[in-house]
């Protein structure tokens, strides 16, 4: 689990800033006034309505974004909204999110 300083604030919008599309989520980034840099996940019951399966998936997309804290700029906030089930987080997806911040 992320620790509090790097959690978006519960019901946070992100309507400026840049978009990340991919198959299996959209991203969408924008700048803030805070020390850290501020992470999100929204993953909606129509993508799998078992509570265990979505958690699993925000674990292991919090788990990637530990594992390459330095990949992400300082003083950004991040909203990932996954669009697809994925069970494990793919290989390909994690070099082209590692491209993506390089």
């Amino acid at each position: 689990m992320l620790p509090s300083s790097y959690r978006l604030p519960h019901g946070k919008r992100i309507s400026s800033g840049r978009t990340f599309k991919h198959t299996l989520f959209l991203l969408k980034t924008a700048p803030n006034t805070e020390e850290n840099s501020r992470f999100g996940i929204i993953i909606s019951k129509k993508i799998d309505k078992r509570a265990v399966r979505r958690n699993r998936m925000r674990r292991l997309l919090e788990q990637f974004i530990q594992d390459h804290m330095s990949l992400f700029p300082l003083r950004s906030d991040y909203l990932f909204i996954i669009h697809n089930i994925f069970e494990k987080l793919p290989e390909d997806l994690e070099s082209e999110l590692v491209q993506y911040f390089k």
